[in-house]
């Protein structure tokens, strides 16, 4: 029996299918329109591939709200670009679907997206775990998890690898709450976006570069709180990347190699403690966020910071904004060639009042 048969079979109550080992090949999408299903697979040693340009898995339906899905322990391989759709989503509905967990599966040489909310309502309290992303996408508008969904929720990322052979976005969130923790991003030299993007949490996670950052570089933007993640390249180059961009609480954060280790242009009321910043090429902390802004910036160690140009940039930048508190940080003395010219710097226009 085929999946899309073996799954039109289950009572509407649901069930679980148990997929056997050997290959499974699709010429349509799966649909999963039923509550409490279960599809499992053996591993590796399931493999689902593709005959057509479709999806594996289409989740839900157009008008009817379905919760408690399952897909474990499966092989999905996109057939080196057969697969132009995404390997699982949703219809585009107005009504969300709830409870879904991904587990214990590898994705491999998808074109576009892996995973993917279609619509506003998108996923709730999906859960992401223990899944290996390789090789998807051609650029910057294909991204391995895009749960980019308004006014939804509860996702959840947790203990995934990551490895991308172009520069395409790994994780963006669904500007709510989803928490991103303990995954593992290998990008390949040059690579040139964002990493995670509208995020809740982004904890514990690692990011390294087989060479250098691309000038477009960032790892971790627009995230609420963002905590014990560590960034790194194996060769060390000027570029403009960016460690950590317009997050609001930044703390215990390692950063090295980068162009910029932390970087605002947006919004008002950071708190940025805690992080070690090592060999920064340009500003170790740079603030451009206009008035009022009311930065907390406290606890960091910054060390060869303004390793580019001798005499040129600047441990910790305060390029605009004012009630800024700078306290208690380490600006270490430059052990590269070239020197940063200074420790704390306010420049630009409404700068001030500020406490350092």
């Amino acid at each position: 029996m085929q999946i899309q048969a073996a799954v039109d079979a289950l009572p509407t109550t649901g069930g679980r299918i148990i997929l056997s080992e050997g290959t499974f090949t699709l010429a349509a999408a799966v649909t999963i329109a039923k509550n409490s299903v279960t599809i499992e697979g053996q591993g590796v040693s399931t493999k689902i591939n593709f005959s057509a340009a479709v999806n594996f898995f289409k989740l839900g339906h157009a008008s009817t709200q379905y919760e408690d899905c399952t897909i474990r322990n499966i092989y999905f391989d996109g057939n080196s670009g057969s697969a132009t759709l995404p390997a699982i989503d949703n219809f585009t509905l107005n009504v969300e679907i709830s409870r879904v967990t991904i587990e214990n599966c590898r994705f491999a040489n998808c074109e576009n997206d892996i995973i993917k909310s279609n619509s506003d309502t998108g996923f709730f309290g999906m859960l992401i775990r223990n899944c290996f992303f390789k090789d998807w996408g051609t650029g910057i508008n294909d991204r391995a998890i895009d749960l980019n969904a308004v006014n939804r929720g509860g996702n959840m990322v947790m203990n995934c690898r990551f490895q991308p052979t172009a520069s395409s976005k790994c994780i963006i969130g669904d500007n709510i709450d989803t928490v991103v923790i303990g995954n593992n991003f290998y990008l390949p030299s040059g690579y040139n976006t964002t990493v995670i993007e509208d995020c809740f949490t982004v904890d514990g996670n690692l990011m390294l570069i087989a060479g250098t950052f691309g000038n477009s570089f960032i790892g971790i933007v627009d995230g609420r709180s963002v905590s014990n993640n560590y960034i790194n390249s194996t060769s060390a180059a000027d570029s403009t990347s960016i460690g950590i961009k317009n997050s609001l609480f930044v703390h215990n954060n390692t950063l090295f190699n980068l162009g910029t280790g932390i970087y605002y242009d947006s919004p008002i009321g950071a708190r940025i403690t805690a992080n070690v910043l090592d060999t920064m090429y340009r500003d170790g902390i740079n603030i451009d966020v206009g008035t009022n802004s009311r930065y907390f910036i406290s606890g960091n160690h910054l060390e060869d910071i303004g390793a580019a140009t001798d005499n040129t940039y600047t441990g910790i930048l305060l390029n605009s904004g004012n009630y800024h508190v700078i306290q208690g940080n380490y600006i270490g003395l430059p052990s590269l060639t070239n020197n940063m010219k200074y420790g704390i710097r306010e420049t630009g226009t409404g700068i001030g009042p500020n406490v350092i």
